[in-house]
């Protein structure tokens, strides 16, 4: 009899608790369900049959194509690329969503995409679809974005899609300009336009070996004369040598400007009568025995590129004659001595 008290009392405890839980789940019942972000389709490409695609920028318009399973330049397919760039590029179009959707738009000024940013056409089985990308919203921080087919519906877009093409022909080029060598390594340049050429010779000449001018690249101390020729029409003089070494100077400063062109229109404007330039120099290289004087052995290597040079004296080169990739060169003196 004595337990039926605290019995009684676990029970009443045991009922509250089960009223408080009922309770609870009645509120949640009774709240409203969460609201679901819409996600809208903001493009209608059908992703197995893309073909081509075209973007316009600030940095210009670039326009590629399929080939195979690879990607390549519509104006200059030999071009080498890459293609995994533009593949994602088309792979960003058929992706593309929307979390907001304005309906019945008639002035595309008001969201920047009268005069887009960017435009993007990508052609697939049912044809060519342009999509344009305007203003940024700096409160969602999503762009404005449509389709020129179907310019009553406007999208706010993730700012990456905005970025992605944001590109430039650097990001998308491979890029193979070779290094020149070092001024002091040159031992000739020559400038050759057709069957004419010019060529410059360093002399050199040993004189004696003097232990005072012992380094580590000259174990022995030798002692050298340093002369200089020219040849051209076939006649060679004498030459100054400071004049040569400001010649290997340019040489060794040749160097992309950052500016890059590759179209047909391009190279029969830049390349129509261009001047093979072939650098010999010497490479050593350190033995690791002492099987040779001094421990180095020498050999004669070639830098060979294709120069040209606009009226304004603005220099371009080709890694060879039948590159379609032109690079626009850094200003140095070099096209003084092509003459």
């Amino acid at each position: 009899m004595k337990r039926t008290p605290k019995l009684l009392l676990m029970i009443l405890l045991l009922l509250v608790l089960v009223c408080l839980c009922l309770l609870v789940r009645s509120c949640d019942d009774d709240a409203p369900p969460a609201q679901q972000q819409i996600i809208y389709d903001a493009s209608d490409i059908d992703g197995d049959s893309v073909s081509a695609l075209t973007v316009t920028n600030e940095n210009g318009t670039f326009a590629f194509k399929k080939q195979g399973d690879a990607w390549v330049l519509a104006e200059a397919p030999d071009l080498e690329i890459q293609s995994d760039i533009i593949a994602q590029l088309a792979q960003n179009m058929i992706d593309v969503t929307g979390t907001n959707r304005i309906d019945g738009v008639t002035d595309l000024a008001q969201y920047g995409l009268d005069e887009p940013k960017i435009k993007v056409s990508v052609t697939d089985k049912n044809g060519e679809e342009t999509y344009r990308i305007g203003n940024l919203n700096g409160i969602i921080k999503a762009y404005y974005f449509c389709s020129e087919q179907h310019p009553e519906y406007v999208f706010t877009v993730e700012s990456s899609v905005c970025e992605a093409f944001q590109l430039a022909l650097s990001e998308f080029l491979v890029l193979d300009f070779p290094q020149p060598p070092e001024a002091d390594s040159i031992k000739s340049v020559e400038f050759k336009t057709g069957d004419e050429s010019i060529i410059y010779n360093s002399v050199t000449e040993f004189l004696y070996n003097d232990e005072d001018q012992i380094t580590d690249d000259n174990p022995n101390g030798a002692v050298y004369s340093h002369t200089a020729t020219k040849t051209s029409n076939g006649k060679t003089a004498d030459y100054s040598y400071a004049d040569f070494y400001r010649l290997a100077e340019a040489v060794a400063a040749i160097k992309p400007s950052g500016d890059y062109f590759y179209s047909q229109a391009d190279n029969e404007l830049y390349f129509s009568n261009p001047v093979t330039l072939s650098v010999t120099y010497t490479v050593r290289q350190k033995l690791e025995a002492d099987s040779a004087a001094g421990g180095y052995v020498e050999k004669d290597e070639t830098y060979t590129i294709c120069l040209s040079s606009d009226g304004d004296g603005t220099l371009y080169a080709k890694t060879d004659a039948e590159s379609a990739l032109i690079y626009q060169l850094a200003e140095n003196g070099l096209w003084e001595f092509a003459k």
